[in-house]
């Protein structure tokens, strides 16, 4: 992929079926940030982003300025990928 993660974000795949899998983001501070769900289906690739942000954590806001870019640049290089073949 054309970027590279933050030095205090690592990411782990997950295989969730024959077609889909997710990636799971985790910040040495704030801990779990979000996943990306990968869905390879009939339309192109899908992606989902979620960020994980439990009700009234204070690091909410946090997690977001981390995440969201992070979460935009994967899914726009990924879908880049997938149309060039």
């Amino acid at each position: 992929m054309s970027f590279s993660l933050p030095a205090d974000v690592v990411v782990q795949r997950k295989p969730l079926s024959a077609t889909s899998f997710e990636y799971i983001f985790r910040h040495h501070n704030l801990g779990e940030l979000g996943r990306l769900i990968l869905v390879s289906a009939p339309c192109g690739l899908v992606v989902t982003p979620v960020m994980f942000a439990p009700i009234g954590d204070v690091r909410n806001a946090q997690r977001k300025l981390v995440f969201e870019p992070l979460a935009q640049t994967l899914t726009d290089d990924l879908k880049k990928r997938r149309r060039k073949g």
